[in-house]
């Protein structure tokens, strides 16, 4: 047991050092949506703070998405496509790789947050199936990228 705490804790280690520049991303974009908030408690901007914070919450988890997909990848000097579904799956169950299920719970829990503030700012996107297809684009414009 030790050792796969040893190993998950190496992991996000790793995973934080790697990442460092989406994390000062992120930061910054946190900063400014908490300015943003304090200037509306101030009344120098004229919405309310519900509409803020669910407008806030879209582009955080937009800005998130974007900053660990596309921002946080490094370039590789090959191209590898793997056009199998759920291949990373099969091959966690086969290796027992916790890398590999550190990175698939990522890859979905990453557009968690998205999924529950699209309905929020959107009337129009408020059925699960609209959801749904908005996050495949999502996902698939992202791996095309």
């Amino acid at each position: 047991m030790e050792t796969i705490i040893g190993k998950f804790l190496y992991l996000t280690m790793y995973y934080i050092r790697e990442k460092i520049w989406t994390i000062f991303f992120l930061v910054v974009l946190v900063s400014s949506v908490s300015i943003i908030i304090e200037r509306i408690k101030d009344g120098m901007i004229k919405l309310s703070l519900r509409t803020i914070l669910k407008r806030s919450l879209f582009f955080v988890t937009l800005a998130v998405i974007i900053a660990m997909t596309i921002i946080g990848r490094s370039p590789s000097q090959r191209f590898t496509y793997n056009f199998e579904l759920f291949w990373s799956y099969k091959k966690w169950m086969e290796t027992k790789n916790i890398y590999l299920l550190v990175s698939n719970l990522d890859n979905v829990l990453l557009f968690v947050p998205f999924e529950f503030s699209v309905p929020l700012n959107f009337k129009k996107w408020r059925k699960l199936s609209r959801v749904a297809i908005g996050t495949l684009i999502l996902a698939t414009t992202i791996e095309i990228v």
